[in-house]
């Protein structure tokens, strides 16, 4: 049995078990591919898969995933506050039944950015791809130019996932303060830093 010096041994019998990742988005998915094939993580178990759009789409990944906990071992949605007005309860309701949440609020190209600047505040959908598209020098085209976008970006992605925990940390203070209400907030850094651990212990 492998072992992470750090974390405590793996029961073996979940060697084997499946990993299942549902996406909003081609953006998102393409991220993750990206993702795995950098670090070369080799986890044949891992399922990433794009859920069609709905309204209130991050509650129909919820409830999607609920259906699938008996089949896998660690189930991620991985979606976007943008305009859903389900993206509050839908993360109480991945919580209560064992499902782990990646949310972006307001989008995931605020965990893309992280990977350029430190930012926080209110920034809009517009105000973020304009800021990748200056960070870059060129012109950031949700699901056209990703694995360009990808290449540029990945090696920063430890400073990412330090600058995301720092701005979760943050709002985590406030436990009256809705989801919703976390402006400039993601929780990807806990999916890709996941990612990484179950490839060491796994892979």
């Amino acid at each position: 049995m492998k072992r992470n010096k750090n974390s405590r041994p793996v029961d073996k019998k979940i060697i084997n078990d499946k990993v299942l990742i549902l996406c909003c988005g081609k953006t998102e998915k393409k991220y993750f591919d990206f993702l795995r094939q950098h670090f070369k993580i080799e986890l044949k178990n891992v399922k990433i898969k794009i859920l069609s759009a709905k309204n209130n789409i991050s509650i129909s990944m919820v409830e999607e995933a609920i259906t699938y906990i008996s089949e896998y071992f660690e189930i991620w949605v991985v979606f976007d506050k943008d305009i859903d007005p389900g993206f509050d309860d839908a993360i109480r309701k991945a919580n209560n039944n064992g499902i782990k949440c990646a949310f972006s609020n307001v989008a995931f190209e605020y965990w893309l950015l992280l990977h350029l600047a430190d930012k926080s505040g209110i920034l809009s959908i517009s105000d973020l791809n304009n800021e990748i598209t200056r960070l870059l020098g060129y012109k950031y085209l949700k699901n056209k130019n990703m694995d360009r976008v990808c290449k540029d970006i990945i090696k920063e992605i430890f400073e990412a996932e330090k600058r995301a925990r720092i701005r979760h940390e943050e709002h985590k203070k406030d436990p009256n303060k809705r989801y919703s209400a976390w402006c400039s907030c993601t929780t990807v850094y806990m999916l890709t830093k996941r990612l990484r651990e179950l490839n060491e212990i796994f892979g």
